[in-house]
């Protein structure tokens, strides 16, 4: 089974960086039930993109973790939830999600050979 947990960060103007560098630095020890997770920047709503998550003065993140189960995730973060950082404009909220369905695609993800990669 896999277990996905949702962050939302919202970061005030003009600290995108420090909140980058944050990002990529925080790293967990214990990694054997982690999967994966990406973090990006939302976009503003368009014709495609209806879900306003935009805050005003800020630069908002989503964070998706894939995990392999929630008791993987607890053990191996649930130590890390800091308090607020003083980049963030609100404390990050996350959303924990279990999925019940699954569909398979035709497409692979690249292999990812170092901890923290950008995406080109």
């Amino acid at each position: 089974m896999v277990f996905v947990v949702l962050v939302y960060w919202t970061v005030h103007e003009g600290h995108k960086n420090e909140f980058v560098q944050f990002w990529k630095t925080r790293k967990v020890a214990d990694k054997s039930g982690f999967v994966g997770e990406f973090l990006s920047q939302v976009d503003l709503p368009d014709g495609y993109n209806t879900w306003d998550l935009s805050v005003d003065k800020a630069t908002t993140f989503l964070n998706v973790g894939i995990w392999k189960s929630k008791e993987d995730f607890k053990k191996q973060i649930g130590g890390y939830i800091a308090d607020r950082e003083g980049f963030e404009k609100k404390f990050r909220v996350r959303a924990m999600l279990t999925p019940f369905l699954r569909r398979k695609g035709d497409a692979d993800l690249e292999a990812v050979s170092q901890d923290v990669e950008l995406i080109p």
